[in-house]
């Protein structure tokens, strides 16, 4: 018991529910960091779980906190994008990408000396998938149009370990690649 007769909290629950409160009117330059393992909502009607950010604002989870949606939206705005979701690493963001775009059928091509937990993506997840994955030689130039299938869905180019081509080879890939599926002649 509390001098006053009042009964305190364990602590416990103190670590949870504490009496420390930010003054009212403080702000701050750096964004603060909203933690999406624990969320209070005024009450059970209050929580949507849609995932759409767009429509619903927050929902629970760790797509979606005020950090996370402040980020993703300061990163669209200085890429002057659409929208923009932020992913935890390089892996979900590729993986993020492929499960996106492919579906049963499609085929993607894949340099060899890229990401390699990405490559094994490819030939076992997708391929269960039934999405076909071909690596090619990162030096293959303009020779890549030979790899192109009508169902190539996806491209990938590795600009971060791709020690053979410049990124003139790499535009002109692209651009290759992008004439074959317009129907024009690379």
């Amino acid at each position: 018991m509390a001098k006053n007769g009042a009964k305190t909290k364990n602590w416990k629950t103190r670590l949870i529910h504490s009496g420390v409160r930010v003054p009212d009117g403080y702000r701050s330059l750096a964004s603060p960091v909203f933690r999406g393992s624990t969320t209070l909502f005024p009450d059970a009607a209050s929580v949507d779980d849609r995932w759409d950010q767009h429509e619903a604002g927050y929902t629970y989870g760790l797509y979606g906190t005020p950090t996370t949606l402040e980020l993703a939206g300061k990163i669209c705005e200085l890429e002057k994008g659409y929208r923009t979701i932020v992913t935890p690493g390089g892996q979900g963001a590729i993986s993020l990408i492929n499960l996106a775009f492919l579906k049963s059928g499609d085929h993607i091509l894949i340099p060899e000396n890229f990401y390699t937990p990405n490559r094994k993506l490819a030939s076992m997840v997708l391929r269960r998938f039934g999405v076909e994955s071909t690596f090619y030689p990162p030096e293959i130039g303009g020779s890549i149009t030979e790899l192109l299938r009508e169902n190539t869905r996806l491209v990938v180019r590795n600009s971060r370990v791709d020690h053979y081509g410049s990124s003139g080879r790499a535009r002109g890939r692209c651009g290759r690649a992008r004439a074959w599926s317009a129907g024009g002649a690379g």
